[in-house]
């Protein structure tokens, strides 16, 4: 599937709901058995959550969304990672805005064995916006 927009997430995006250098940001796993749901809106949206990391030194150049690549501590075993959530943390999930998701990231799917997970981001950032026009 790769990187997908949520719809309410694109829609935030022009009325300036979201600030990705300045607001804090989720990264958040997801199971395998997650199917994306562009009409999703809220991270209490999302069913299970295996795990979640704050990103940190989030850039935002030309377009090209960037972070330092997150660490989540300890996840718990048994499980298969299938995707990254990223979501605008307002303190509570209710309230918590969905911007992408990305099944695409290398090394998914993966399996929990306890460890900790670092998500490794390539040299293109976390995620670009498009300029291709339809």
């Amino acid at each position: 599937m790769a990187q997908s927009l949520y719809t309410e997430g694109k829609q935030k995006i022009f009325e300036a709901t979201f600030n990705w250098v300045s607001d804090t940001y989720q990264a958040i796993l997801l199971p395998s058995a997650y199917v994306f749901d562009g009409t999703d809106v809220f991270i209490s949206d999302l069913g299970t959550i295996l795990a979640r990391a704050t990103l940190a030194s989030k850039t935002n150049t030309d377009g090209v969304l960037s972070a330092a690549n997150p660490t989540f501590a300890s996840v718990a075993s048994g499980a298969t990672v299938g995707s990254v959530v990223y979501a605008k943390n307002t303190g509570a999930d209710a309230t918590s805005p969905l911007l992408f998701q990305d099944d695409e990231l290398a090394g998914l799917p993966m399996a929990t064995d306890g460890g900790d997970i670092t998500i490794a981001f390539s040299a293109s950032g976390v995620f670009t916006i498009d300029t291709t026009m339809e």
